[in-house]
């Protein structure tokens, strides 16, 4: 008797688990319907349905997913960028740094525009484990610019000749090689090759 009554609790506990509660959220009881709604069966796949290519577009796509955003962009009115979704990252960039390089969170206030892609739990446009930030162009093409001088000054500060060169009047020669006996260990000497003047300069 005391099996047949274990096996009936246990089969009253299955319908239970099966039977939607009352106190599930919208969200809750939408989920819990498409999980009734399974069946262990699985779909027929045509051949002409083997090549999916919607499976090649990335969520984070501005041009395929977020046409709108695509169009600002485009025409030079705001850039867009995808923030990792932690308070750190997000914090980084809208209220650290100079308010030039700051980014704005996509919302219905900010991007009114794209509105139907907000998240309702976050309030905000979100993909996957980003969200979406967006700034004025014309702020956006300062920073570039500036990353784009501070490039390329990195680039041309490489060669300690061009250094000092740079940084020195136009009489200033270099020399290095065995006939001066300066070896590759040794500092960098340069000579002014002004008549009379002798003394070297010893780049630091």
């Amino acid at each position: 008797m005391a099996k047949n009554k274990d096996d009936k609790k246990d089969n009253k506990t299955d319908d239970q688990v099966l039977q939607p509660n009352q106190s599930l959220t919208p969200e809750q009881q939408a989920i819990f319907n498409r999980a009734s709604a399974e069946t262990a069966e699985w779909e027929t796949i045509r051949e002409d349905q083997i090549t999916d290519y919607s499976l090649s577009v990335s969520p984070l796509d501005l041009k395929q997913n977020f046409p709108e955003a695509w169009k600002k962009q485009v025409e030079k009115i705001y850039a867009f960028r995808w923030c990792e979704r932690t308070d750190k990252r997000i914090d980084e960039l809208t209220r650290g740094g100079s308010p030039i390089t700051r980014w704005k969170i996509c919302t219905r206030i900010t991007t009114p525009f794209m509105a139907h892609y907000i998240d309702k739990m976050l309030g905000c446009v979100a993909r996957l484990d980003q969200i979406l930030l967006h700034r004025p162009w014309d702020r956006h093409m300062i920073e570039r610019d500036a990353q784009t001088r501070l490039t390329e000054a990195h680039a041309d500060s490489g060669q300690p000749e061009r250094r000092a060169l740079r940084s020195e009047p136009e009489h200033v020669e270099a020399y290095s090689g065995p006939e001066y006996k300066i070896g590759a260990k040794d500092e960098v000497q340069y000579e002014d090759a002004r008549e009379g003047i002798e003394d070297l300069i010893v780049e630091e």
